[in-house]
């Protein structure tokens, strides 16, 4: 089977196993058999864990805002489950995934829990270091752990759920803790070490009014200078307070419950490298949440290859989604923050291509869709009124659904993982800059780095005039590091090619186009988290017509916000 994701862990990954579950025969584990990811279940059996959320015996909701209502619809919650069940067996469902109700099935599948640890206190807003945040967390973890420890059924735990792990900007919150606050002396003890204790080293990088790093503790502003590498400072911190959060809910949840997994907090389709690098110690299964990148279903594949390499540790992807205009609930799918479709036939595509990529993904260990029923039409409580189910608010199944369920073998697709990559420059498609590198050949024209942090994917297509890059970065930045509040020009991304003797350079992102040099002919954006770039070179900006059998070298440095880190690449590719 051809994978999109069959690429093993790179050769700097260190493969961090501190503090792993106690393992045992009546609890689920994680293996690793032939470079391939799994769960074991009780019994030995290995599970790839293709869940749903939020399934649930629901309710009425309100007669001109319809919920799903098994009650409604079944009669008895006994009733529901024995149908769901059916449903679920016959499709090939093998877990119920985050905030769904296992009681009702009686031990019938595996199940996930959501603890939201940190959430009881605001993490990573409030302070984290201080003792009220541990007491309020040690609090919740005292109540919501001891009664799920002795179910054989549990997977494990999320410690949460997409906290805001914003690194620019929790750095910013925490500056602005008043003169004492543990985590303002935390922060104020990492940029001390940051600069090995050297405060004029520190004053070049940042403007403030306070003389050392004890006065630097009763301010509460500062502003990063720019075209200097202050930013360094801000990753830091990022790791220290990830690090603390890690190993609290660690130990809280191996307090009340020493064998069952840790299975992380959920990233929210978007990581830092440091919050990933300071997960590693504490957790069994590093997971995120991570919605298609383009809408035929597919993933840019670095998002999940850096993840791996970051932690060491196996990944569970636990939202995926796709909704479409054409569904039977009446839902709006308000926005654009999910994948969105026009027609179920379109819908179901979309499913069947995240559902291969991400069983062909050796260290995935799982997928859980998000969700069983359709949100209501006019919104949920938060608003949010997404055709999301795989039935609807009347519990109609979508055929398109439950046909691409039927028709997948998860366990066989990742068995067979592996990469049949020719790695050559493709040819382009009919319009290489209208669609965001959705045409593109992502497989065989992306360019391997060897960088130890990556957070972008480079790939390389060519017609028969021009050369293409297509650039899909994950970065965030605050403008508030700045003086000006505005993020300098300097301090932008800054993407630097070279093919022959041509270089050309491009800086993006923060809400300003793309900057390009000399010999960039046009350039297509989608601006986000994710910040998807095209770039057309005409073959006369460097001399070299390209054709069937030529050869290219393409070099290339990618150099983060504010010159954080940076990312190599340097092929030489044959075109196709």
């Amino acid at each position: 089977m051809t994978s999109l994701f069959g690429l093993f862990a790179p050769a700097f990954l260190t493969g961090l196993l501190v503090c792993p579950a106690k393992l045992t025969p009546d609890r689920f584990g994680v293996e690793s058999k032939n470079g391939v990811w799994w769960l074991s279940a009780p019994g030995g059996q290995r599970l790839w864990s293709l869940g749903v959320d939020c399934v649930g015996i629901g309710d009425k909701g309100k007669p001109d805002n319809p919920n799903y209502d098994g009650i409604g619809l079944f009669g008895s919650n006994e009733a529901w489950a024995a149908d769901t069940t059916r449903k679920f067996h016959a499709w090939g469902i093998n877990t119920l995934g985050g905030w769904s109700q296992p009681e009702p099935f009686r031990g019938q599948f595996p199940y996930t829990e959501v603890l939201h640890l940190g959430s009881y206190d605001k993490a990573p807003w409030h302070d984290l270091f201080s003792t009220e945040s541990k007491t309020i967390i040690a609090k919740a973890a005292a109540d919501l752990i001891p009664k799920h420890r002795d179910d054989p059924k549990l997977i494990g735990y999320f410690t949460d759920n997409e906290l805001g792990w914003w690194d620019d900007t929790l750095f910013i919150t925490y500056f602005g803790f008043k003169k004492g606050a543990p985590g303002k002396l935390a922060l104020v003890e990492s940029i001390r070490k940051t600069y090995g204790g050297n405060y004029s080293a520190f004053l070049r990088e940042w403007k403030t009014d306070a003389t050392s790093f004890e006065d630097l503790a009763a301010t509460t502003k500062i502003w990063l200078k720019a075209g200097t590498s202050g930013i360094r400072a801000v990753h830091d911190f990022n790791f220290k307070l990830a690090s603390e959060y890690y190993r609290e809910v660690h130990d809280l949840v191996r307090r009340y419950d020493p064998s069952h997994l840790i299975l992380g907090d959920r990233y929210c389709q978007y990581y830092n490298m440091a919050t990933a690098e300071a997960s590693a110690p504490w957790t069994d299964v590093t997971s995120t949440n991570a919605g298609a990148d383009w809408t035929d279903g597919t993933y840019s594949t670095g998002y999940f290859e850096s993840l791996y390499a970051l932690t060491g540790k196996p990944l569970m992807v636990t939202e995926f989604y796709f909704s479409a205009n054409q569904n039977q609930s009446g839902n709006r799918n308000t926005g654009n923050a999910f994948p969105k479709v026009e027609t179920q036939e379109m819908r179901g595509s979309g499913f069947a291509n995240c559902l291969r990529q991400l069983a062909g993904i050796p260290y995935v260990v799982g997928a859980h869709w998000f969700q069983f029923s359709d949100e209501p039409p006019k919104g949920r409580g938060d608003g949010e009124d997404w055709n999301f189910g795989l039935v609807d608010v009347k519990g109609r199944t979508y055929s398109q659904m439950e046909s691409v369920l039927k028709g997948f073998h998860a366990d066989q697709v990742h068995q067979s993982t592996q990469s049949l990559t020719k790695h050559a420059l493709p040819v382009a498609p009919r319009s290489p800059l209208a669609d965001h590198l959705k045409s593109w050949d992502r497989l065989d024209g992306r360019l391997r780095s060897a960088s130890k942090r990556q957070w972008a994917d480079l790939y390389a297509c060519r017609d028969a005039s021009s050369l293409y890059f297509g650039l899909v970065p994950m970065e965030y930045g605050d403008a508030n590091l700045y003086e000006s509040g505005k993020i300098p020009e300097v301090d932008r991304p800054l993407l630097k090619l070279k093919v022959g003797n041509w270089t050309g350079t491009v800086r993006y992102g923060f809400s300003k186009k793309a900057s390009l040099s000399t010999g960039i002919a046009s350039c297509s954006e989608r601006p986000g988290l994710k910040h998807i770039l095209a770039l057309q070179i005409p073959f006369k900006s460097f001399g070299k017509p390209l054709h069937r059998g030529s050869e290219v070298r393409i070099q290339a440095v990618l150099v983060s916000h504010g010159r954080g880190y940076e990312m190599k690449w340097d092929e030489n590719l044959r075109c196709e």
